[in-house]
């Protein structure tokens, strides 16, 4: 997972979004207003009435998907191309808009009706791999995993369900929150682990809880990051060869492929920070963050 600016989506959108937004609501309200009519007049009340007009909502916003498609290209640029949950560059599967806060229903909930208020809101949309935001199966662990409609809570307060009711709290880390962001590291072999090391603490059972849900120890995902680790610390015990026997332009060639694994538009380049970070008593090291 890496930290997303939401100011720098907000500068990539399409220059016509929020236009575009309102006049798509408005549609979306004529369209539920009308089957709201009809329901009535079909004689639904309390409980049936409000099914249907759900039912109509959430109907009406999947006929405008399009809507935030159009916003994919700003998400991937601000991330250059990577998956905001486990940095893939398309290595897993293609990449789609995720609504962090499930715009139709919320699993293991039957009668949430969904956060359809932030179906079109950009502030809700994450850049997400299949294998992050769709429920898959690990065939070498027969671990199914995947966030699909999932999106558990801490409490209190409890779950909105509506948009006037209080902010509830996501127990997913969330990449657009550069503390969420901080509670995750890794292993030298791939695996991502919460950095807290308090297993009673909200840190870690929000890091372990993330995991899961994201599908971050899935095995092609792990074995992609522990080939990369294996290339740093190939690179690194060279360099550092070179580097006390002042073979300096021989050191500079490998110091510039490591610059290059952990620039922020490298593939798994959070994961690479953590492997090449653990050398950073080498003041040469150290240096090399200065050409970021």
């Amino acid at each position: 997972m890496r930290f997303i600016r939401q100011a720098d989506v907000q500068v990539l959108l399409p220059h016509n979004w929020e236009e575009e937004v309102l006049k798509t609501k408005r549609k979306i309200w004529i369209k539920v207003l009308r089957a709201a009519r009809e329901a009535r007049h079909a004689g639904k009340t309390g409980a049936t009435l409000k099914a249907a007009i759900h039912k109509a909502v959430q109907g009406a916003i999947n006929d405008y998907s399009g809507v935030w498609s159009r916003a994919k290209a700003a998400l991937a640029e601000a991330s250059f191309e990577k998956c905001w949950y486990c940095e893939c560059k398309q290595e897993r599967s293609d990449l789609h808009v995720d609504h962090f806060r499930p715009k139709g229903r919320v699993s293991g909930e039957a009668n949430h009706p969904g956060y359809w208020w932030l179906a079109l809101d950009w502030r809700n949309f994450r850049l997400a791999c299949t294998y992050c935001n769709c429920v898959r199966h690990d065939s070498k662990t027969d671990e199914v995993a995947g966030k699909g409609d999932k999106f558990p809570l801490l409490t209190p307060p409890p779950r909105m369900r509506q948009p006037k009711d209080p902010q509830d709290r996501s127990k997913l880390l969330d990449p657009v929150i550069r503390d969420d962001v901080e509670k995750l590291t890794y292993l030298r072999n791939g695996l991502p682990q919460p950095k807290s090391t308090d297993e009673n603490s909200e840190d870690w059972d929000r890091a372990e809880e993330t995991i899961d849900v994201f599908h971050l120890r899935e095995t092609r995902l792990k074995r992609a990051r522990e080939e990369l680790a294996i290339e740093i610390e190939d690179d690194f015990k060279v360099a550092d060869d070179c580097y006390e026997r002042g073979d300096m332009p021989s050191f500079a060639t490998i110091a510039d492929r490591l610059v290059g694994r952990i620039r922020l538009d490298a593939k798994y380049s959070t994961f690479a920070r953590v492997v090449l970070g653990s050398y950073r008593d080498k003041e040469w090291v150290e240096r090399l963050w200065s050409h970021l």
